[in-house]
């Protein structure tokens, strides 16, 4: 996916670092790259050019990177999960977002935002949240501001159900 593949057939898949040309990619959880595939970002991010899978022409890129992870990429340095060089590339401009759990006055904004955002992108009504719900405050969400809006997305898609078989009976 990032690098593409030429086909005996003449046919090409570009891959997303190709598709990137000129602008920005972003590697969402970049610590689930594999290790092996890790040297070849890092060579590309240094020549800003790679060859295709089975290709034998260089593909010249200018692309941002943009990467995220959940985990701590220092600790899977030392675990031999992830390269220190890369690891230096792409820490050029580092913004850490606490979790969160520390930081629950974000929770009713965020759960608002979801609503809307859920309720558009579907074409169903806002579900009904109570944010002051103390659950909300106290759960430790392991998953972030993604299990979050996972929740809010779970709670609407049900609460559409609910309100289907009140209208049924």
């Amino acid at each position: 996916q990032l690098f593409g593949e030429e086909y005996s057939n003449g046919n090409i898949d570009h891959g997303v670092l190709e598709k990137a040309n000129n602008g920005t990619l972003l590697l969402d959880e970049v610590s689930e790259i594999p290790f092996e595939i890790q040297s070849n970002i890092l060579k590309t991010l240094a020549d800003q050019k790679f060859k295709r899978i089975n290709g034998s022409q260089d593909i010249y890129v200018d692309v941002r990177i943009i990467s995220s992870t959940s985990k701590d990429l220092k600790q899977m340095i030392k675990e031999k999960f992830f390269r220190e060089d890369l690891y230096h590339r792409l820490n050029v401009v580092p913004i850490n977002i606490p979790t969160l759990q520390s930081r629950t006055e974000d929770i009713p904004l965020l759960i608002k935002y979801f609503k809307k955002k859920i309720s558009e992108i579907n074409g169903i009504p806002e579900a009904d949240i109570d944010s002051n719900n103390n659950l909300l405050y106290t759960y430790n969400w392991p998953g972030n501001v993604r299990e979050l809006r996972n929740l809010i997305e779970r709670v609407t898609i049900l609460s559409i159900h609910e309100e289907k078989k009140d209208i049924n009976k």
